[in-house]
């Protein structure tokens, strides 16, 4: 009995560990469209400081209200199983989730401004 629980737990412990762990990469495409990415704009981000600064955006953004008229997506990023469609500019940003296309968030605008310098860093625009 002293086995299972010490194994149960082990197990609970390490699911805990895993699940609060940042992802290791996010991806990011550019778009043409909801439904189709641009060939060859692949790019991975995996250097700790920029996927902390991407999920910072992610985690401060402010939920929009109303319903949603939006031009086509630049960008889409992806981590863990979280998937986002992306615009931003120099000091204004706005995400959406793609599990859910009626909902927008803004994005804070120093953390818009963060994330620009990373998307620019890697596509040079």
């Amino acid at each position: 009995m002293r086995l299972f629980r010490f194994i149960a737990t082990f197990v609970i412990i390490t699911l805990f560990l895993v699940a609060c762990t940042s992802p290791s990469k996010i991806t990011i495409v550019e778009m043409e469209n909801f439904q189709k990415t641009k060939a060859n704009t692949t790019v991975e981000i995996t250097d700790e400081e920029e996927i902390d600064v991407i999920l910072q955006a992610v985690k401060n953004a402010t939920k929009d209200p109303g319903t949603v008229d939006i031009a086509e997506p630049e960008y889409k990023f992806e981590y863990g199983q979280k998937s986002y469609f992306l615009w931003i500019q120099a000091s204004t940003g706005t995400i959406m989730k793609t599990s859910n296309t009626n909902t927008t968030y803004t994005l804070d605008m120093g953390d818009s401004d963060q994330f620009f310098e990373i998307i620019t860093r890697h596509y040079g625009e």
